[in-house]
């Protein structure tokens, strides 16, 4: 029996050690504040580990009259901390796993904005080559027909 309290104390402070640093490192990444976000993930850790020896002490003391709301209120801290850190585990999983991928997307949409950018550009300098040629040839025709004004005038 002491053998497998001492290995249900391992696996508990391993897991500990993990889901603490899962937190720690999502709440860093939300917030950017290392070590507040890690402050923050000690409290929830201790507090999860407090909810669980006292679930634990309320179910050994089911005999005694504890109110079941009570009971309740522990079970529901208890499951919303492991909520939060297994929302935390699937956050941090979701980055690593598919940080891969989001570099090919994100490679691909920089090279597909570069080439919508070129066509607009191309465009854009083609349509600005055609105004600038019939500017130049209104001002052109307006300058001859000025220029012919002036040399009738000039022979009258």
């Amino acid at each position: 029996m002491k053998i497998l309290w001492g290995i249900y104390v391992i696996i508990g402070l391993g897991a500990f050690i993990i889901s603490y640093l899962l937190e720690g490192f999502v709440f860093s990444k939300v917030s950017q504040m290392f070590l507040l976000s890690f402050a923050f993930a000690a409290v929830f850790e201790s507090a999860k580990i407090m909810t669980i020896i006292m679930h634990r002490f309320l179910t050994e003391k089911s005999r005694k009259n504890i109110p079941m709301y009570f009971k309740g209120i522990t079970v529901l801290f208890r499951l919303t901390l492991v909520f939060l850190s297994i929302g935390c585990s699937v956050a941090l999983l979701a980055t690593f796993l598919d940080k891969p991928n989001l570099n090919k997307i994100m490679l691909a949409d920089k090279e597909l904005i570069e080439n919508i950018y070129q066509e607009n550009k191309k465009g854009l300098r083609t349509e600005l080559d055609k105004t600038l040629t019939n500017l130049e040839n209104e001002v052109r025709t307006t300058f001859q027909k000025h220029y012919a004004r002036l040399a009738i005038m000039n022979q009258e």
